[in-house]
């Protein structure tokens, strides 16, 4: 009994120790176990709604090149593929028979201009002749339909000499554009047949088109914006910025402007067909950013200007069909805040609602909390927080204003 009455006390006392430990370490484990996130303020900017659709780019002119005499192909003077200037020399056909052909009808001229020459001296003869009755009128008039006759042939020779000359040069075969030439479909000593044989194709390169189809909602939407006048028109069409990106970039980096607007839409896709037109120059090294026949994706403009706040497209989660937010309050506490999501701005997405300007919205670590969980913040810029590499959990950045200290270097220091 005596000793029931020792332990009580030193089992209470131990009950006590043991409890008090546990709130000690759950306190600990509440300080020191909460997870660490990167949280940036939303940016406020001027944005505008942008429709984006898919374009195939083509060649402002293209051309088949055909022979335009028949004969025997001589020679090639291109390299293919290469990249040509205007009346430069693609192809020789055998010349020798439109040579011969050229000397004859020069031939045939210089007989026609003596004929007419005789015919002409002739008839000024007979034409003082006549005067004085020493030949008969009819021997005169015979004088002049010979002299006529003369001067018609002096012509047809020299059409014939024309043609002759035209078929001549035709047996060179020169480029009729600058551009880009493809490979030779004919080999030299084949016959090639006048406007039937094709010989290769030539497409200029700058600039460069970019045809795309739109649906009839974004039709209406711009012809809407057309009678705001926020997009201008001139001579009939639509002068807007254009913007496109090939399937290998993002941002849409080049500017064009739209230049064609179709007169009809189809009514089989409920489509109408745009053209847009980019600059398409060479680099130092001569090479070019488009080709046509090239798939790209093009952006024109849907909306006026407007301010819009935007937040890191990796700060969206999703919710079965809803999007949403992770928002740290004053307390460090995690909010749930449903979002209305716009367009996509230079890997940031425009918050249509659910977000405030000085909300600090979660970017890094969403994976690891909950609402209403506690939480360590860390902020960084948004605009560092579009770059992955620049948030890392558990790294102290630079927040967007750093206060100074009012201490001295040496005092700071010395405290240290």
């Amino acid at each position: 009994m005596l000793t029931n009455m020792r332990v009580a006390p030193i089992v209470g006392l131990l009950t006590f120790v043991t409890i008090l430990s546990g709130c000690e370490n759950k306190e600990a484990a509440k300080e020191h176990g909460a997870p660490k996130v990167i949280v940036s303020l939303p940016i406020e900017k001027e944005v505008q709604d942008t429709k984006v659709f898919t374009a195939r780019l083509d060649a402002v002119s293209s051309v088949d090149i055909r022979a335009r005499v028949s004969g025997y192909l001589q020679s090639v003077k291109f390299q293919s593929g290469a990249e040509i200037k205007k009346d430069a020399p693609l192809f020789v056909i055998d010349p020798r028979p439109y040579q011969a052909t050229y000397d004859q009808a020069k031939a045939d001229l210089d007989i026609a201009n003596a004929k007419a020459k005789f015919q002409d001296a002739d008839l000024a003869r007979n034409k003082k002749l006549v005067a004085t009755n020493a030949v008969s009128v009819e021997d005169y008039e015979r004088s002049v339909a010979a002299a006529a006759e003369a001067t018609a042939s002096v012509g047809s020779a020299q059409a014939k000499l024309e043609k002759a000359k035209l078929d001549l040069d035709f047996t060179n075969v020169t480029s009729p554009l600058d551009g880009r030439i493809s490979r030779n479909y004919i080999t030299e000593g084949n016959l090639v047949s006048a406007d039937v044989t094709l010989l290769t194709t030539i497409v200029s390169e700058d600039p460069i088109y970019a045809y795309f189809d739109i649906d009839e909602n974004t039709l209406l939407m711009f012809k809407k914006l057309l009678r705001e006048a926020k997009v201008k028109a001139d001579g009939g069409s639509v002068k807007t910025p254009i913007r496109l990106e090939l399937q290998n970039e993002s941002g849409f980096p080049h500017l064009g402007s739209l230049d064609f607007v179709d007169n009809k839409v189809d009514s089989g896709t409920a489509t109408l067909s745009m053209r847009a037109d980019f600059a398409n120059p060479a680099d130092p090294n001569g090479h070019r950013i488009f080709n046509a026949g090239l798939f790209a994706r093009v952006q024109i403009p849907a909306s006026d200007k407007y301010k819009a706040l935007l937040v890191a497209e990796r700060a969206i989660g999703t919710d079965q069909s809803e999007k949403f937010v992770y928002v740290v309050n004053d307390k460090n506490t995690v909010e749930y805040r449903k979002v209305e999501l716009g367009d996509l701005y230079d890997g940031m997405r425009v918050i249509l609602s659910g977000v405030q300007a000085g909300d600090r919205v979660i970017v890094n670590g969403l994976q690891r909390v909950r609402p209403k969980m506690q939480v360590q913040a860390d902020v960084l810029s948004m605009e560092e927080a579009v770059h992955p590499v620049s948030a890392k959990i558990g790294v102290k950045e630079a927040t967007p204003v750093e206060k100074k200290s009012d201490k001295k270097p040496s005092e700071s220091h010395e405290k240290k």
